[in-house]
């Protein structure tokens, strides 16, 4: 179970960072972490060969679910 830190700061506190919590799709067969990536991505010019590594998924969750 992965549990994710909340949206806003608390009282006193500045944000610093924002992105979205990703990992590799399920039926992927490696091992896998969750990964915070930046909601704006950087990147180096030239270096877009596909290379089959792992891909990123977006994380659905399920709040309160019972």
């Amino acid at each position: 179970m992965m549990i994710p830190a909340k949206r806003s700061c608390p009282s006193g506190w500045t944000k610093e960072y924002e992105g979205y919590l990703m990992t590799a799709h399920n039926s992927h067969r490696h091992p896998t972490t969750y990964e915070c990536v930046d909601q704006y991505p950087e990147y180096i010019t030239g270096m877009s060969a596909n290379t089959n590594g792992v891909l990123f998924y977006f994380v659905r969750t399920d709040c309160n679910r019972k």
